[in-house]
């Protein structure tokens, strides 16, 4: 997308070296052979650098994080939180995910801003030495390691480079896969936990959320990167998170599997803010699997009437969902997670588009269909640039650190039609005035701020050389 995004970056760290490809029962085989210990907690914090935590300030971040951090990662039951915040003397990996959340919570507030870098340097400091230990640890403690890593890689995501946030997100992703997240809800997984005495419904909830959290970040930061998706959708036999009440209550209901929620086509309605941004990043994670196959079927010659079959598809899952969502009131996109929502579905449309321009040499027979797509595709790009609106109805505390990536695209659009249509121009400087506004949120604004200056005054340019070259004439 012509974003640099890793212009600082001294480090280039790999995802966390972990084997998967080991027996159905080695990990079973591992607890009864290994002793279930965990890292000294005193250890842990021997090399930290932020120094002693007075326990007001330890309680004001941990309010920060449910007041500004849960709203777009709902991963912690606030009273299973505080149950074990306050115990002092508490595992590794709770201590590394408190500080984990203390970083995140530092950043997006004026108080605290201080302690961030700090605060992040202990919390990556104790991950890695936790990382590095070679003995079996019990489920709990490699979930407390995975929504760890979830909220380092968003922090970094807003203030560091991509580079480390993709690095970190593979450490979660990986965590994820260990713990089998993705099967919660199978009957084989049903059947194994059956008898625990240690695995609570709001437990399970947790790791239902850990695994759609860590899901979203895949498909986000793989759209951004342009790279394969790590999760298959088709092997997911977990269900989707449920509603906010139910799961701070302590007494979760279950809710639907994701395959069921998409396929539906009849009686479609609008889920949890947090389910329809499972959603939306679904749809927009198989446009990118679309454009890839599309990529592939070229090389293999394969008919272009499969490319068309799939985008229809896709193109009809997303208008559907669409739509429900205009029916919704105005004042329901004052909710953080909702407007990011609604933003990257109609970024999905956008990235529909660039699927055609792969193909577009071969398409002369479906040219109402491409003129269908650029249609869609502006109006994608329009909506985008209204939605931004609405930003400066919140507080910039609490808007979604995710945002950038649909206002980026949106703008990337307008950049490449300049001159095809007036109205263009004023939705650009909406969205580059948006972006203006958030430049300190996270690194993507930053980088598209810099790839709009450079394209719009390369554009600027050009169109000087073009009036030079009419007055040649």
């Amino acid at each position: 997308m012509g974003l640099d995004l890793n212009k600082e970056d001294e480090e280039q760290p790999g995802v966390a070296d972990i084997d998967l490809d080991l027996p159905e029962d080695t990990f079973s085989f591992l607890s009864m052979m290994t002793p279930n210990i965990t890292s000294s907690p005193d250890a842990l914090l021997a090399g930290t650098t932020s120094g002693t935590i007075p326990k007001l300030t330890q309680a004001e971040l941990n309010q920060l994080y449910f007041d500004r951090v849960y709203p777009f990662v709902p991963i912690l039951q606030q009273c299973r939180y505080f149950s074990w915040a306050k115990q002092r003397s508490p595992s590794g990996s709770h201590l590394c995910l408190k500080y984990a959340l203390w970083t995140v919570a530092s950043s997006l507030s004026s108080q605290f801003q201080h302690m961030r870098h700090g605060l992040y340097h202990d919390t990556r400091q104790m991950l890695e030495l936790l990382e590095g230990e070679d003995y079996h640890q019990e489920d709990a403690f490699y979930l407390q390691q995975a929504q760890a890593w979830i909220l380092v890689a968003i922090y970094e995501f807003m203030h560091k480079t991509f580079r480390r946030t993709w690095a970190s997100t593979g450490r979660a992703l990986r965590l994820v896969q260990l713990l089998k997240l993705n099967g919660i809800d199978s009957l084989e997984h049903l059947h194994d936990v059956s008898g625990s005495l240690y695995t609570t419904d709001a437990e399970m909830e947790e790791k239902r959320r850990t695994f759609w959290m860590a899901y979203c970040l895949d498909r986000l930061f793989c759209v951004l990167n342009n790279s394969p998706l790590t999760v298959d959708e088709h092997t997911i036999t977990t269900r989707l998170p449920c509603s906010e009440a139910d799961f701070q209550s302590g007494n979760p209901v279950l809710a639907p599997f994701l395959c069921d929620v998409i396929s539906c086509a009849t009686d479609l309605t609008i889920q949890t803010p947090f389910i329809e941004c499972i959603i939306f990043s679904t749809l927009w994670g198989r446009v990118l699997t679309h454009q890839k196959q599309s990529s592939a079927d070229q090389a293999c010659g394969s008919p272009t009437t499969e490319f068309w079959d799939r985008h229809l598809w896709l193109d009809n899952l997303l208008v559907q969902r669409i739509q429900l969502h205009h029916l919704m009131p105005s004042l329901e996109w004052m909710d953080p997670m909702l407007l990011f929502t609604r933003m990257i579905a109609q970024a999905a449309v956008l990235s529909l588009r660039k699927a055609t321009q792969l193909i577009a040499w071969q398409a002369h027979d479906y040219g109402d269909m491409l003129a269908r797509c650029e249609e869609k595709t502006s109006a994608a790009a329009q909506e985008i640039a209204r939605l931004s609106q609405y930003l400066t109805q919140l507080n910039f505390l609490k808007i979604h650190p995710f945002i950038s990536i649909p206002l980026f695209l949106g703008g990337e659009f307008f950049i490449h039609q300049q001159g095809a249509d007036a109205s263009f121009d004023s939705n650009f400087l909406e969205i580059s005035g948006a972006l203006q506004e958030l430049r300190d949120i996270d690194l993507v604004c930053q980088a598209g701020l810099e790839f709009i200056d450079t394209a719009t005054s390369h554009g600027l340019l050009n169109k000087k050389i073009e009036q030079l070259e009419t007055l040649k004439l």
